[in-house]
């Protein structure tokens, strides 16, 4: 291939990627009951049981459209700002989710409970980069 051709590709791929994380911070700064009505979070988290592998967590209600293998964002209100953790959805059962790790991230930084500093009351779900994007407009059953 010439260098032309794989700066071309290049070029393109890099815009690809700016759009998607522009809309992914769109997403973020909606409002939780907009993101949590439209599938894109989980409120009120609770954190049951934690490792340094994985985290047992519990929900009240799950509008989702998260999925196993999908990449997530557990964080306080806004996973753009201040304290999040990468992680990977393991599976659901019932009432709770299996988390694991992100990339790079580690769950070192959790505790068990719903997250209460002074600022924030519960913790969230915020579906993390472009997973979101490929099954925009699905529901939890598609």
């Amino acid at each position: 291939m010439s260098s032309r051709l794989l700066a071309a590709l290049r070029d393109f791929i890099n815009q690809e990627q700016d759009t998607q994380n522009k809309q992914v911070i769109e997403l973020w700064n909606q409002p939780i009951v907009q993101r949590v009505m439209s599938g894109e979070a989980i409120n009120d988290i609770t954190i049951l049981s934690v490792s340094p592998y994985q985290a047992r967590l519990s929900f009240r209600q799950n509008f989702s459209k998260f999925r196993p293998n999908d990449n997530l964002r557990l964080s306080f209100d806004a996973p753009n700002s201040g304290f999040s953790v990468p992680c990977v959805l393991e599976a659901e059962e019932g009432d709770e989710l299996i988390v694991s790790p992100g990339f790079r991230s580690s769950f070192n930084t959790l505790t068990e409970g719903n997250g209460t500093p002074s600022t924030v009351t519960r913790w969230m779900f915020v579906l993390f980069c472009w997973v979101c994007w490929r099954r925009r407009g699905k529901t939890r059953n598609d």
